[in-house]
């Protein structure tokens, strides 16, 4: 999962609630500086698009729309980031204040609780991960390349090798049914950059014809009728 299952701020850690809190003589004679933070916090936390980093929510047919998916999940990632700054320097003023000499003993209790809620928010936003969505790119790209077929592979002047099939497991690209062209081996061809061609059936939920894939890749390592690939 790579969001919290309970997505709400904590209602206890609102400076309203805070407010409510102190007593009259804590409004005129201590000033905290706790209800600026929590401020700062809420609005913070009400500012994560939830929905931008809930993969299991999300539908893409193709690797290049999980990309897209996992970049915009990517930016709501740094609100969470910025949250989370926000919720600590709160939960460190709530530390502070829950010891304030001539604070009444409710708002020190009330800052306790908001120290404890404001911590377990924050362990709440240290389990938002993307890892959801990498899973969801590798698996869409390896559903793609298994698919392939008439695979080539050229340097920019000619073609230096053909395949017949291949897999991507989104670290290395592997081509077999390899025939290698004029003088290349996989010796000679190791560290090249190259370009890598191939016809794609199209997956079930398309009907007929073929798509096309292309994408720049580094020859890693091959043998007679194998090639690696790095993208």
């Amino acid at each position: 999962m790579t969001v919290p299952t309970n997505k709400t701020y904590p209602a206890v850690a609102t400076n309203a609630a805070w407010q409510k809190k102190k007593s009259l003589f804590d409004k005129a004679k201590n000033s905290t500086g706790l209800g600026t933070t929590l401020k700062a916090a809420e609005l913070a936390w009400k500012a994560i698009p939830w929905a931008d980093l809930d993969a299991g929510s999300k539908t893409a047919g193709t690797p290049a729309g999980a990309e897209r998916l996992k970049g915009a999940a990517e930016e709501a990632l740094k609100k969470v980031v910025t949250a989370k700054t926000k919720l600590t320097a709160a939960k460190n003023q709530a530390t502070t204040t829950k010891t304030t000499a001539g604070l009444s003993s409710a708002a020190k209790t009330a800052a306790g609780q908001i120290e404890t809620a404001l911590d377990n928010a924050l362990d709440a936003l240290n389990t938002v991960k993307l890892t959801d969505f990498d899973q969801l790119i590798v698996k869409l790209t390896a559903d793609t390349v298994t698919k392939l077929k008439s695979i080539s592979v050229s340097n920019g002047k000619s073609v230096v090798l053909t395949g017949t099939a291949a897999t991507w497991d989104r670290k290395t690209f592997k081509v077999t049914g390899v025939q290698y062209k004029g003088t290349n081996t996989a010796d000679s061809l190791k560290g090249q950059k190259v370009t890598v061609s191939a016809e794609k059936i199209a997956s079930e939920k398309t009907e007929g014809g073929y798509l096309h894939f292309k994408n720049d890749m580094q020859f890693a390592s091959g043998t007679a009728n194998t090639a690696n690939f790095t993208a």
